[in-house]
């Protein structure tokens, strides 16, 4: 192992001693070992292609490391920088199935954690992030048993998903662990409210996606982009049928399905909802 290496190794403990959670330290050792390969640390955050999120961890992780190795010069320059107007636009593109599927493949055989298990959820059947994170551990324990998964959604509203064989094999694991509550609390147990977990755990989840898209070089990887996916590809399945798609996963409009497929079928949408409107 070389000298830096060695050095990232302690500055990766010298952050989950400072409570980070491990995979956030996995994501800050990464970014400062690409800007250690640069003639100017701060040059990726000058890339204004990059994600928004991207480029704020970017700066995150430099700001850890110069005051781990209490570099003034750095800490100066990154108090004083401002960060340039992002260029990179949402399209809202589906991951290839390749990527898609090298990302379930990875899944299988990364350690087991309650975020792995929420990204596996969402890769396999296309769950909101903040819909998985609400989930009570009684409705993983009832939906393992029934073989019907219920659960209150965002809006307060309840949503029901058949539980298949993927979902089960995600599910499963989270009644083994002990003392919580909402899968929220499970991953950020110190929040003092229920909303605070959930965006604590929603950072957390983020973070760790982004790692394992680096891993399988899968640029600009984000939980929503995991459910467009399998919206796609289940629309795909069922012909472009998009009353299907609305009901299978549980659109209260079908005006919905209009962010998931072309922009030309438009009007074929919205005859659709007026017809359910009638």
């Amino acid at each position: 192992m070389s000298k830096f290496s060695e050095t990232l190794e302690e500055f990766r403990l010298y952050l989950t001693d400072s409570g980070r959670d491990p995979g956030t330290a996995d994501l800050y050792v990464m970014h400062v070992r690409s800007a250690d390969k640069l003639t100017d640390p701060l040059a990726r955050l000058r890339d204004s292609s990059l994600a928004p999120f991207t480029r704020r961890s970017i700066k995150a992780a430099l700001k850890s490391w110069a005051v781990w190795q209490e570099d003034e010069s750095l800490l100066k320059r990154l108090k004083n920088f401002k960060m340039p107007p992002p260029t990179r636009k949402n399209e809202k593109i589906p991951l290839e199935h390749e990527d898609w599927q090298a990302l379930v493949n990875l899944l299988e055989t990364v350690k087991e954690t309650p975020a792995v298990l929420v990204i596996g959820l969402m890769a396999v059947r296309g769950f909101r992030v903040g819909d998985v994170l609400r989930m009570r551990k009684t409705d993983v324990e009832k939906a393992l048993k029934s073989k019907v998964l219920t659960f209150e959604a965002k809006g307060g509203r309840y949503l029901n998903f058949g539980v298949s064989k993927p979902v089960a094999r995600w599910l499963r694991p989270f009644v083994d662990y002990k003392g919580w509550t909402t899968i929220a609390s499970l991953l950020a147990p110190n929040s003092d409210t229920e909303d605070k977990a959930v965006k604590a755990a929603k950072m957390q989840v983020r973070r760790l996606l982004q790692t394992l898209g680096d891993e399988v070089g899968i640029e600009g990887i984000y939980p929503h982009r995991l459910r467009r996916t399998v919206a796609t590809y289940f629309l795909e399945k069922v012909g472009g049928d998009i009353v299907k798609l609305k009901d299978w996963m549980q659109w209260q409009n079908i005006n919905t399905v209009a962010g998931y497929v072309d922009h030309s079928r438009r009007e074929e949408l919205d005859l659709i909802g007026e017809t359910l409107l009638d």
